[in-house]
Formats: structure tokens, C-alpha cells, sequence
């Protein structure tokens, strides 16, 4: 009995970690997160304006995450030489 190939990614996963937008905001989201983490810690602000910093932050790191493994699994297209 011949075996149907498995699909790495569903369908979702890709059209929403597919697109290379998805990277910069990740990265931005990453750099919010650390930046507003560090001037909350410094300008002494309560624990919820710390958490939410550190949640956009973990945000930003799981987009960047996403598109990378998403990347690593697309198949690679290899030429034929002639």
C-alpha cells in the first residue's frame, strides 16, 4: 500500500508565518519588548506596565521563530542542469 507524503506545515502555519513581513515585525516587536522592559525596570513602573512589555517582547520572538522554522521547511527547488 503506497503512503500518502505528509505536508510538513498545514496550511495556516504558512499564510501566516510564510510572508517575510512577518520577520520585521517580529524584530520590531522583539526590540519594543527589551527597550520598553529596560525603561520600566528604570524608571521604576509597576509590574503590570513590566509585563506587558515583556509580553510584546515574547510576541515578537515567537513570530521571528515561527517564519524561521517555516523557512527551514519549505522544500528546496533544485535546478536541472541542461
Amino acid at each position: 500500500m503506497e503512503q500518502m507524503p505528509r505536508r510538513s506545515t498545514s496550511f495556516l502555519v504558512r499564510a501566516l508565518f510564510g510572508n517575510h513581513r512577518i520577520v520585521v515585525i517580529g524584530i520590531l516587536g522583539i526590540l519594543a519588548g527589551v527597550t520598553g522592559s529596560v525603561a520600566a525596570v528604570s524608571e521604576g513602573a509597576g509590574v503590570l506596565g513590566l509585563l506587558a512589555f515583556l509580553g510584546i517582547g515574547a510576541v515578537g520572538l515567537f513570530f521571528t521563530l515561527g517564519y524561521v522554522c517555516t523557512a527551514a521547511s519549505r522544500r528546496r527547488v533544485t535546478r536541472r542542469t541542461r
